[in-house]
């Protein structure tokens, strides 16, 4: 734990105990889980980042073709899908697909199939 993330928590626990005193514990709880709900909610959704391996090859941008291809379907369903898929917005209305995201797409899903 860092020097800042241990001030911050003997702030709250002294906030906690100030709550105990005053009668306001079960308040203070509650607002202590709200913020504590809404620190999991968003850690979830943030995106995972994995260390990069020194000889990894680049991430190459696939096309809606070879995207299609990859997962083994159609370009209508990249397309009609796109944002369920890890696509980069390049402007003027193009996207490509990262390969590397393709690849973690795929495994997840065949992860969730068993």
């Amino acid at each position: 734990m860092t020097p800042s993330q241990q001030h911050a928590l003997e702030s709250v626990r002294a906030a906690a105990q100030e709550a105990l005193v005053s009668g306001e514990l079960v308040d203070f709880l509650t607002e202590l889980e709200r913020v504590r709900l809404e620190l999991v909610v968003a850690a979830a959704k943030a995106p995972r980042f994995e260390p990069a391996a020194q000889a990894e090859e680049p991430n190459r941008l696939l096309s809606v073709e070879e995207a299609a291809r990859r997962i083994g379907m159609s370009r209508w369903w990249v397309r009609e899908n796109k944002d369920a898929l890890p696509v980069v917005r390049l402007g003027g209305g193009r996207y490509r697909f990262s390969e590397k995201g393709i690849e973690r797409w795929i495994d997840r899903r065949s992860r969730l199939s068993y």
